[in-house]
């Protein structure tokens, strides 16, 4: 199990998040614990930051970024060298899945 999720010991550190489906607060620690939305977890598990925005958002980002945001294509991805137990930590504690909706 621990070759599968890409983990260098056999200890993995544990971390708790607080996932709530409100957007207040997000990314603010409560208790020593950061707190994340729902939804956020989700894109980020699914790899689909694209389904954020309606098709329109998705060719004005594209045309800004130069980076296609649907499937159509080559699709965006959060993670540059593949969806892994530390890299899915990564993309929440730097808050990448909002990271495109704020350009």
């Amino acid at each position: 199990m621990l070759p599968r999720l890409n983990l260098n010991t056999v200890y993995p550190k544990v971390i708790g998040w607080v996932a709530d489906t409100s957007i207040e607060f997000d990314h603010e620690y409560f208790a020593g614990f950061l707190k994340v939305t729902v939804e956020e977890l989700l894109v980020a598990l699914t790899d689909r930051v694209y389904l954020l925005f309606d098709f329109e958002e998705q060719a004005e980002l594209a045309q800004k970024t130069g980076v296609e945001m649907c499937f159509v294509s080559k699709p965006f991805s959060l993670y540059e060298n593949g969806i892994n137990g530390q890299e899915f930590v990564n993309v929440i504690e730097q808050s990448r899945v909002w990271e495109l909706t704020t350009k």
